[in-house]
């Protein structure tokens, strides 16, 4: 019985419900079950990597380092969140670092956060695997030697944002299989996580692109049927594919406009890519100095890094292309697209001289191979069978060849040209201590062991500390007192910056001529290029030799705290 406004009764029938009926997939209790044991191996991994082989990633630091500045810095705001990365790797570790500081696991957030996401992907390609009727021991086998890759296991648990980034692909995959089917669903579930996608790296924009292309192609092949002639539907599809991305793309530029003042700030702010200074425009020893501009030099670059991220990928893609189109079964063709879109940036990267040659950035291929594996064996259901041979091929042949790229890509770690903290893993683990020793210093890992020497002077002192954060994020990750640091995020830095006598008691500055301190992008050399030989207005408290990076401690005169005064082991600056 309902009543109508006016206060009416009026019967409605009693309508049974259906029984509902449970899908072929994996039940909430087992999606899990599989989270916490994934989870539980990548912590554990995480655990080995940073603690015992000491390797971590100085991007991932710096995304720490961020969440650090809007919680503990002396000007705590959300504007310091670092507005050249996507926010959402960070805002993870804004939610995260509250329990994490008070145990001293500051530094370990960002891993944690990856961790946290890596099992997400498991239980994201372990649903993809099911919906491609891949029998449950193939999927289990094939999903543990997608992510013992070494590259994508290193990346899925050092901090960085590759495996959040993979998390929200996969789900951009997931809903692409039902395109065809279910065209509603598909677009609106590809749309929201492509534009997730976005606030974690700009590679989603690739995304985006080839999403469009796929279901373009699709709405022409099947345009003779009735789910696909309506043009007015297929429009309203193609608004819900494209706006959630085009949404928070421009609310990302909205956010950087309001907090610095120049909408563009991500992409040519101080810290960006486009402002880095290890790509090929930029250096001209750069390791990809001859894929510059140089379309046979970039074709060779991308395809060699894919052969040794996943040397099946390339084929699986390939494979995948001309069978879905052969057989007009266009969701492999929309997942070929979607495999190789994120290649498509790298190669522009290249070609263009705006890409470092890590090896983070071919993470993805070891996750999306077995989907395009798994794609051609549903299309060609004789794999699919239970006859030995079949099962032999899926559970032995496949499984081998992955772990042989596994292999190559372990080899691929090792070489000059990649990131150093990919070095360290193999040289670690390989014994090799004179090598481990050059990479580290080469590599101007942040400096510990000057951090130690710091922070009991800086606690025996008082006031205001004026620094900049590139050189400087362990030491504001361990200091107690990090409200103390006046730094690039505050509101009044620049202010401070312009006139420091009065507003702050001590200057801390890297020497600018070690590696990694670039003048192009410290702040306060930006302002005062000569500031680390000393100023009238400024007198030396303290030199601190570090194996990587020479610091200096000065005192600003003026300032209202003459009577902590550190020990002094210099003369005055002139």
């Amino acid at each position: 019985m309902v009543y109508l406004p006016g206060g009416r009764p009026r019967h409605r029938p009693e309508i049974p419900r259906q029984p509902r009926v449970r899908g072929d997939g994996p039940s909430l209790k087992d999606d899990l079950i599989l989270y916490a044991v994934s989870a539980l191996v990548f912590l554990a991994a995480a655990i080995y990597f940073f603690y015992v082989l000491d390797v971590f990633n100085r991007d991932a630091l710096s995304r720490t380092v961020d969440a650090h500045n809007v919680l503990y810095s002396s000007d705590p705001h959300l504007g310091a969140i670092g507005l050249v990365w996507p926010p959402v790797p960070t805002m993870m570790r804004v939610l995260l670092l509250p329990l994490m500081a008070p145990f001293g696991l500051t530094e370990f957030t960002g891993p944690l956060t990856s961790v946290i996401a890596s099992a997400g992907c498991v239980i994201l390609l372990n649903r993809i695997l099911i919906r491609l009727q891949l029998p449950k021991r193939t999927r289990a086998i094939w999903i543990v030697c997608a992510m013992a890759n070494p590259v994508t296991l290193y990346h899925f648990v050092n901090g960085t944002a590759e495996s959040a980034f993979t998390f929200f692909f996969l789900a951009v995959i997931l809903a692409a299989f039902q395109l065809r089917a279910r065209p509603e669903r598909a677009v609106l579930g590809m749309g929201i996580a492509t534009g997730l996608a976005l606030w974690v790296r700009y590679e989603a924009l690739a995304i985006m692109g080839m999403s469009v292309v796929g279901f373009l192609l699709m709405a022409y092949f099947y345009r003779q049927e009735p789910a696909w002639r309506d043009t007015k539907r297929l429009e309203s599809l193609m608004i819900a594919l494209v706006f959630p991305t085009i949404f928070l793309g421009a609310l990302w530029l909205s956010f950087n406009y309001t907090a610095e003042g120049d909408a563009l700030y991500f992409y040519r702010g101080p810290f960006s890519i486009n402002a880095a200074p290890d790509v090929a425009k930029n250096a001209v020893d750069h390791a990809l100095r001859y894929a510059y501009h140089s379309p046979i030099g970039t074709a060779r670059y991308v395809i060699e890094r894919s052969l040794q991220v996943s040397f099946l990928f390339p084929i699986a893609a390939l494979g995948v292309l001309v069978a879905s189109l052969r057989r007009r079964e266009l969701d492999g063709t929309v997942l070929a697209f979607l495999a190789v879109s994120t290649l498509i940036l790298q190669a522009y990267q290249t070609y263009s001289g705006t890409i470092a040659p890590w090896l983070r950035y071919w993470v993805y291929l070891p996750v999306f191979t077995p989907i395009l594996i798994g794609w051609l064996m549903r299309a060609y259901p004789l794999w699919l069978r239970q006859s030995g041979y079949a099962v032999w091929v899926r559970i032995a042949l496949i499984p081998a060849l992955f772990l042989l790229g596994n292999a190559l890509s372990y080899i691929a770690m090792g070489h000059d040209e990649v990131s150093p903290d990919e070095q360290l893993i193999v040289d670690q683990i390989a014994g090799d201590t004179e090598r481990v020793d050059y990479v580290r210093s080469s590599a101007n890992f942040p400096d510990r062991e000057v951090v130690q020497q710091m922070i009991p002077v800086l606690d025996d002192s008082e006031g205001m500390i004026l620094v900049d954060v590139q050189e400087a994020s362990v030491l504001l990750l361990e200091f107690d007192e990090s409200d103390r640091f006046v730094i690039n995020t505050d509101r009044n830095f620049d202010q401070v910056l312009t006139q420091p006598i009065g507003q702050v008691d001590w200057i801390l500055l890297p020497d600018p001529a070690a590696k990694g301190a670039e003048l192009s992008r410290d702040a306060i050399y930006t302002r005062y290029p000569t500031l680390y030989d000393g100023a009238g207005w400024l007198e030396l408290a303290r030199e601190f030799d570090g194996p990587e990076v020479d610091w200096r401690l000065y005192r600003v005169l003026g300032g209202e705290t003459d009577a902590s005064r550190p020990t002094t082991s210099g003369s005055a600056a002139n």
